[in-house]
């Protein structure tokens, strides 16, 4: 009820790599691969933080692309290519540069420099992190500094797990990098990562 965006870019996000997954070790369908750039599309427009997943969700169908196929289906890259380039426009790259027109303007503002210059007071990238990882500790509900003993030693029991181990080194430990050094500032900002997380540590 708070209207907080975070919840529904957790749940685009990983809608997005369902999409991909359950199709994991086989290959990807066309559909497949335009609905996970729609719903990481959908991440992005959601909140800012969903650009790292639609970025992640780009780089793994490029990646699946580029693996050998049957000749009969050359051709077939370059149209996969051109679809996803045109979902990303449709989608993201409309809103935000209606966003960036508008404050350009000075009809919108964004609050994103203005927020983390003020709450982090100047403080080193290092000093950031380090405070990110007190925050967690320190958060005040029943599971109060236990969340940051027990979640890394998972996270790393999922490294040995051939499924997970992606998710873990490519969105978890990144993503959580990111919140560390640059929106600590609040913890609702690492919501994103919560269900990659749940995924790798089951």
């Amino acid at each position: 009820t708070s209207g907080y965006a975070d919840i529904a870019v957790s749940f685009f996000a990983f809608l997005a790599f369902y999409t991909l997954y359950k199709h994991e070790g086989n290959r990807f369908y066309e559909g497949n691969r335009l609905l996970s750039v729609a719903f990481a599309s959908a991440a992005a427009v959601t909140k800012q933080a969903g650009i790292y997943i639609l970025v992640f969700i780009l780089c793994w169908n490029l990646w699946d692309m580029s693996k050998p196929r049957e000749k009969s289906s050359a051709h077939k890259p370059f149209k996969s290519i051109l679809l996803m380039i045109l979902m990303v426009i449709l989608i993201f790259a409309s809103w935000y540069i209606y966003k960036e027109i508008q404050i350009s303007e000075g009809l919108d503002h964004s609050e994103v420099k203005h927020v983390t210059h003020r709450i982090f007071k100047g403080k080193g990238y290092d000093q950031r992190l380090m405070d990110s990882l007190g925050y967690l500790y320190n958060y005040k509900s029943g599971l109060k500094g236990k969340i940051i003993l027990i979640v890394p030693l998972l996270i790393l029991l999922s490294l040995f797990h051939k499924k997970s181990r992606y998710v873990t080194l490519f969105v978890i430990i990144p993503f959580t990098l990111i919140w560390g050094f640059f929106f600590s500032y609040d913890h609702r900002n690492l919501t994103l990562v919560f269900p990659f997380t749940a995924f790798s540590m089951a």
